[in-house]
C-alpha cells in the first residue's frame, strides 16, 4: 500500500484532496509538508495559487471500504481532550500572531470532536470565498494537531457563524432550484461546492419525492446536480 506521495494542487485543499484521493484514507489522517508554493502573500499560508506538498498517512489502520471509511473508535481521555486543545491553541495563536489579526475564539469538546469558533474584525479575509480560507484553515489545524496525538481526532472550525449562515443559503438555494427544476421539468447543474456543501443540498432535498439529486465530476470541481425523479 502506498503511504506517501507527492502531489500539487491550486491551493492547499485541492492538493490534500489529491493526496487523499491517492493514498485512498480520509483527509484527517494525512500529515504532510509544503515543498514549494507560488506567490507568497501574507495569508499565502492558508490560500496559495498552487501548492506542492509532500503528504503520508498517519495512521495505517484507517482506510477507504467501497460502503465508505472503515476506522476504529477511540474515546478521547481528559489528557488526550487537553494535549489536542493545548496543541490548536498554541498553533492559532502563533498563527494570528504572526498575520497581526485581532481575535478571539473558543475551543471545546463535544462527541470526540474540538470544535473551534473563532471571531475577528478579519472574518471575511479569514473566511475566504465561500469558505476556502476556512476550509484550509481547518485542514491545516486538523494536521497539526494529529500529527502529534496518538489517536486520530476530528476538529471543525467556524468563524463568525458561517457554516450555519451558509448551510441556510444552500438550503434555500436547493429549495428554489427544485421548483424550478418541477416547473421546466429540465435538470439544473449548480456551481462547483466543497464535499460539506454538496451534503446539503443533497440533504435539504432528499425528503421531496418529485426531485432527486447526484453528483458529478472531479475535485475540486466535482458539482450537484437536481433533476426530476424517474
Amino acid at each position: 500500500m502506498v503511504n506517501e506521495v507527492e502531489v500539487k494542487g491550486k491551493n492547499l485543499e485541492e492538493a490534500l484532496l489529491l493526496a487523499q484521493k491517492e493514498l485512498n484514507t480520509t483527509k484527517d489522517n494525512i500529515s504532510y509538508e509544503i515543498v514549494e508554493e507560488s506567490n507568497k502573500t501574507l495569508f499565502s499560508i492558508l490560500a496559495p495559487k498552487f501548492v506542492i506538498i509532500k503528504a503520508k498517512i498517519i495512521n495505517e489502520d484507517i482506510v477507504k471500504k467501497d460502503d465508505g471509511i472503515k476506522q476504529e473508535k477511540h474515546i478521547l481521555s481528559n489528557e488526550e481532550q487537553e494535549n489536542a486543545k493545548n496543541i490548536a491553541k498554541e498553533f492559532l495563536d502563533n498563527l494570528f500572531n504572526s498575520l497581526k489579526i485581532d481575535n478571539n475564539y473558543t475551543i471545546e469538546i463535544k462527541e470526540n470532536i474540538i470544535y473551534i469558533n473563532i471571531s475577528s474584525s478579519e472574518a471575511k479575509i479569514l473566511i475566504g470565498y465561500r469558505g476556502e480560507v476556512l476550509e484550509a484553515l481547518q485542514t491545516v489545524v486538523n494536521t497539526v494537531v494529529n500529527n502529534k496525538m496518538s489517536n486520530n481526532i476530528k476538529i471543525q472550525i467556524d468563524i463568525e457563524n458561517y457554516r450555519e449562515k451558509r448551510k441556510q443559503i444552500l438550503t434555500d438555494l436547493a429549495n428554489k432550484v427544485a421548483k424550478s427544476v418541477l416547473r421546466t421539468g429540465k435538470s439544473i447543474s449548480l456551481e462547483p461546492m466543497v464535499a460539506y456543501e454538496r451534503k446539503i443540498i443533497h440533504l435539504a432535498l432528499q425528503e421531496n419525492n418529485q426531485i432527486e439529486t447526484f453528483s458529478t465530476g472531479e475535485e475540486p470541481y466535482r458539482k450537484v446536480v437536481i433533476k426530476l425523479k424517474q
